[in-house]
């Protein structure tokens, strides 16, 4: 099924939309603009404390009415395993922890499939399980459609035949490479939207580093990994390369 997109003179279009999108409000930000509460750019451990405060205060007490999520902008989550334990372990949650340096949130950004920005990555952990986060905030829960792609170059359909999961996928994408290290990807579902209260009340802050620059796959090698049907000789590869750092045996 098609449809027609609607006139630039539609009426009834959300003003909202044509905003960028700001998870604080403008009050927040302006007064802790005045305020020189944030450096930029955050270059020591004590600059990078200040930022984390800023963050944690602004979802306390700085969020926009909007919260976060709205129509054509889901939250995406990635369950807290085992693997994104690994991966976060080094995140920043306050002075007694080191300043991070860039190879870890590198890491994260590969794999989720994110672009790399020069920017802070961000968690926000809820506390309680998704199945809890869905009830209380009476949430839409899914997989990721195509429909939520709309904004990028491609997206990998979940699941596949064999899968017994709900969840969707992320593509693995990390030093030129595309599906190389992790085949499967993390986990991903979306919902609809998280209000300010549900923010505030069951989120967490950290900071997982600041991200650098890295080499962006080709296009074509993105659209045959998607597309290719997978050696199981190269599945078992890969399996056996990520298992058998663990199964070492003890020789202490």
């Amino acid at each position: 099924m098609t449809r027609s997109l609607p006139p630039s003179s539609e009426v009834n279009a959300d003003p909202s939309a044509k905003k960028p999108f700001r998870l604080f409000s403008e009050q927040y930000i302006r007064a802790a603009k005045s305020q020189r509460r944030v450096q930029e750019p955050v270059t020591n451990k004590t600059e990078l404390v200040d930022l984390l405060e800023y963050l944690r205060e602004g979802l306390r007490n700085g969020l926009a009415d909007r919260g976060l999520g709205a129509a054509g902008r889901v939250v995406f989550f990635t369950p807290v395993d085992t693997l994104w334990e690994e991966l976060t372990a080094a995140r920043f949650r306050g002075d007694s922890n080191p300043f991070p340096d860039p190879g870890p949130a590198n890491r994260v950004c590969d794999f989720l499939g994110l672009p790399y920005r020069n920017c802070w990555l961000v968690e926000l952990r809820s506390r309680s399980k998704l199945g809890d986060l869905v009830e209380q905030g009476k949430l839409t829960l899914a997989a990721p459609t195509v429909i939520e792609a709309w904004a990028h170059d491609y997206f990998r359909h979940w699941p596949r035949e064999d899968a017994a999961d709900p969840w969707g996928r992320t593509l693995h994408v990390g030093d030129g490479l595309v599906g190389r290290a992790e085949s499967e990807g993390r986990p991903e579902a979306i919902v609809d939207h998280l209000s300010p209260t549900l923010l505030s009340a069951d989120f967490e802050v950290s900071i997982l580093g600041r991200v650098t620059a890295r080499q962006i796959p080709m296009q074509k090698d993105v659209n045959e990994f998607l597309t290719s049907k997978r050696e199981l000789t190269v599945m078992v590869q890969e399996i056996v390369a990520r298992v058998a750092p663990s199964c070492r045996p003890n020789t202490t």
